[in-house]
């Protein structure tokens, strides 16, 4: 377990600060006493050098890294929700969505934490969790299919990995070395939290999020279910702002912005499109009862 650990966080500093080692030759480079033409020359290479090794992880690495995370995840919410129901139907529905999402080819993992704080999660990989604080203030499944779409659309477009390369922390540690790391495990613990707090307790970036309401609206739409799932259960959300405490107001734009973002430039676009579509209050309720 240790060994594997150490070869995860390797692999993941490999892939963040190779690319500075390559900024610094070319700064070395620009020095000597070329030409022009050799400068710029050397330039470009160094960009494409660069570019190539700041490539997105590899899946083995994400999905590693993502369930180093959701692990994290399940031990701040009490773990999952010991009955087995609402598990199993949040992962058929989150599975229905995923095969019509943008990337549809990686395995995906949904669960119902045992926690009554609202809030729900994206871990890379495809490792995605909801409370039952908040699966209590969803009405129906097509509120349920725009939440898990949202954070299915954090995992297609890897906001939580492209919010770690931009991580300004993740400097400091830039320097450290594989053999470093296998003579001091504690640094992948470093890696790790750092990742949990940046991921979920800081949150992404706004405009992330709104791509995530975009995204997740088109691939619920795409799944059969009214698009405007996602936009109701936010409404809920901004009434219940303020009676409890949760972590998702302070990892989430303003629920307003995100209602009107909705309306104005994202449901147009399935008016006329959406008739018919999938809300199945019933089912819902059948599937999702929770002890009290």
């Amino acid at each position: 377990m240790r060994t594997s650990r150490i070869a995860l966080v390797s692999s993941v500093l490999i892939v963040l600060f190779l690319g500075g080692s390559a900024w610094a030759q070319d700064k070395k480079k620009k020095e000597d006493k070329k030409s022009g033409f050799e400068q710029f020359f050397n330039l470009g290479t160094a960009v494409l050098q660069a570019t190539r090794e700041m490539m997105p992880f590899s899946y083995e690495e994400e999905r590693a890294l993502g369930q180093s995370v959701a692990i994290e995840v399940m031990s701040r919410h009490n773990g999952w929700y010991p009955k087995q129901t609402p598990n199993e139907y949040v992962n058929k529905v989150g599975l229905s969505i995923a095969r019509y999402s943008d990337r549809p080819n990686i395995p995906y993992h949904f669960a119902v934490l045992n926690s009554d704080e609202a809030n729900a999660y994206a871990c890379p990989g495809g490792y995605i969790f909801v409370t039952v604080g908040l699966v209590k203030l969803i009405k129906n499944e097509a509120e349920l299919a725009g939440v898990l779409a949202h954070e299915i659309a954090h995992v297609t477009e890897k906001h939580a990995l492209t919010t770690i390369r931009r991580n300004r922390v993740l400097q400091g540690i830039g320097k450290i070395t594989m053999a470093a790391m296998q003579k001091d495990p504690k640094l992948i613990n470093q890696l790790t939290n750092l990742t949990t707090e940046v991921l979920f307790n800081r949150g992404v970036d706004k405009e992330m999020e709104f791509e995530a309401d975009r995204k997740g609206t088109e691939y619920a739409f795409r799944t059969g279910y009214d698009p405007a799932g996602l936009m109701r259960f936010i409404r809920t959300l901004q009434s219940y702002k303020g009676k409890k405490r949760s972590v998702w107001f302070s990892t989430h734009p303003d629920t307003r912005n995100r209602i009107s973002r909705l309306e104005t430039r994202i449901l147009p676009a399935y008016y006329g499109k959406a008739k018919n579509l999938a809300t199945n209050e019933r089912r819902f309720r059948r599937y999702m009862k929770f002890s009290q």
